[in-house]
């Protein structure tokens, strides 16, 4: 009788564990699916700015991709003591921010 009742609350569990893992959204970051261009230049005021990746994500709700989404920044020139490459572009924001 215990046996059964141990069985009966491990199913219970499961199913909830089951259900709660489903219930949020999960993103995950994968190239191989979307496809964004490294490098993009755009015109803004009149003026041509090149543009880098520096993060692409992908949100998913169970197996349907609801959208995909790619992060770009401007590539500042090197001026003494503003290097921003791929390196230290987290410090770089950080500090700007």
């Amino acid at each position: 009788m215990s046996c059964s009742k141990l069985f009966i609350k491990s199913i219970v569990l499961a199913i909830v564990l089951i259900s709660v893992a489903h219930a949020g959204d999960s993103v995950s970051e994968t190239r191989a699916e979307t496809q964004f261009p490294h490098n993009i230049v755009i015109e803004y005021n009149n003026e041509q700015l090149d543009l880098f990746m520096t993060g692409l994500t992908i949100r998913r709700k169970f197996f349907l991709k609801i959208y995909s989404m790619a992060h770009y920044l401007e590539q500042l020139p090197n001026v003494a003591g503003s290097d921003i490459s791929d390196d230290n572009i987290y410090k770089s924001i950080l500090q700007n921010s």
